[in-house]
């Protein structure tokens, strides 16, 4: 995982300027801006990031599935980035964590899987800036938010540097965690 990458891409929703002609699109855009570049509000937080090492997987039924033709058709999607947690047990105190989950993705032998990675990262990212904030779950109305702004970055999403490298199919894989 090449970390300045990923977090220029997990960024990238932020830093483009799409110029929409909708004031509340804007105004929003705006705010998580401001809240999260400019003021840093959220500057410390981690996320707990889970990349299975099979690239031949995706999401069902909130679990990670290695796919192959029979299993395929339980594939709902590559990546989630689920509202904040919390776990407190009787002794301990609370736990919070951020937590996002990206896979290999359906298809992964028709398209450059580096490449899905880092729209996948920034796809989830701006499900982030949405969980980061508080706003409130709306599960429909927030993936076609984030669905509207990765269409309206489409054309500049060719540039996206690499996030990942997968190894190659004789060398050994790498087991990475990153904390942020």
């Amino acid at each position: 995982i090449d970390e300045e990458a990923f977090d220029e891409v997990f960024h990238y929703g932020l830093t483009v300027d799409p110029g929409y002609d909708e004031p509340v699109i804007n105004d929003t855009l705006d705010c998580l801006r401001q809240r999260i570049l400019v003021d840093q509000e959220f500057a410390g937080q981690e996320y707990q990031i889970h990349i299975p090492n099979n690239i031949q997987s995706c999401l069902g039924s909130l679990r990670v599935i290695n796919f192959d033709k029979y299993t395929r058709s339980l594939c709902r999607q590559m990546g989630v980035t689920p509202p904040k947690f919390q776990i407190q047990f009787l002794w301990w105190k609370p736990i919070s964590e951020n937590v996002m989950v990206l896979t290999g993705g359906r298809g992964a032998n028709s398209e450059n899987i580096s490449d899905r990675m880092s729209r996948l990262v920034m796809h989830e990212a701006m499900h982030a800036y949405l969980t980061l904030t508080d706003t409130p779950l709306r599960l429909d109305p927030d993936e076609k938010w984030v669905q509207f702004q990765e269409e309206a970055l489409m054309e500049s999403l060719d540039g996206l540097p690499s996030v990942i490298r997968y190894p190659q199919r004789n060398e050994p894989p790498n087991i990475l965690s990153i904390g942020n």
